[in-house]
């Protein structure tokens, strides 16, 4: 879950998908609807630097 509030915060769309599949990325650029997306926002007050040092607090 941290990836995809990172990815997001960025502005990039992000994806989780069974990786035992090995062209599970072609059947997502195809349009099949699968795996979860998380939407990319980009947060203007997102500051990875202190993002990343308050994980471990």
């Amino acid at each position: 879950m941290i990836a995809a509030q990172i990815a997001t915060n960025m502005g990039a769309d992000m994806i989780i998908a069974n990786s035992s599949d090995i062209r599970i990325v072609h059947r997502i650029m195809d349009g099949r609807k699968i795996g979860t997306l998380f939407k990319g926002q980009k947060n203007k007050d997102f500051d990875m630097i202190e993002y990343v040092k308050n994980l471990h607090h």
